[in-house]
């Protein structure tokens, strides 16, 4: 079928135009409204992080007084560790001077004893005694070699004395403590 148009010309441009003018504002339209949401969706995001924020400020402010003693009992936790540490090192030290003598005992021979026994520095130990011969410093000497808590061991002086008319032998051994 054949469409015959008796319109003037002016009259059919005008309502093609029409018909582009409302497709224009229909994109328009469109496109402010995805705006619209894009921008109703990044409120709602900021108002969410705004909550969030206040309510861990919330929780913050709960336990600062938690915080606070937490430090405390910290601080209180250092000064019980020095003190522990205090006692441990005094505990530790009480037994050396017992262990050393310990130590001596078991190295002193028979016609043999100690008159003189100095800490010089440390572990240093200056030892002064009498024998009734060489042979029993030098059972002694050999007694604080093989035994594992002296080392160093320096003969230092014998001299021949008389006390009572029977000959003694006086010595002087240096030695260091290895514990």
């Amino acid at each position: 079928m054949t469409e015959i148009n008796l319109m003037p010309p002016v009259l059919v441009e005008k309502k093609k135009g029409q018909w582009r003018n409302v497709i224009i504002g229909v994109v328009v339209g469109a496109i402010l409204l995805l705006f619209a949401l894009w921008y109703a969706g990044i409120v709602m995001g900021v108002k969410q992080k705004e909550a969030t924020l206040e309510k861990i400020t919330t929780q913050i402010a709960e336990l600062q007084p938690h915080l606070a003693e937490i430090r405390r009992l910290e601080a209180e936790i250092s000064e019980m560790k020095k003190r522990v540490d205090v006692i441990v090192q005094l505990d530790k030290g009480r037994f050396v001077w017992a262990h050393i003598l310990d130590e001596m005992t078991m190295c002193l021979p028979t016609g043999l004893w100690l008159s003189g026994f100095r800490n010089t520095a440390g572990t240093d130990l200056n030892l002064e005694g009498s024998a009734l011969d060489n042979f029993s410093i030098a059972n002694f000497m050999n007694n604080l070699i093989n035994s594992t808590s002296f080392i160093n061991i320096e003969l230092g002086r014998i001299e021949s004395t008389v006390i009572n008319e029977y000959p003694i032998k006086t010595f002087s051994i240096k030695c260091n403590f290895r514990g």
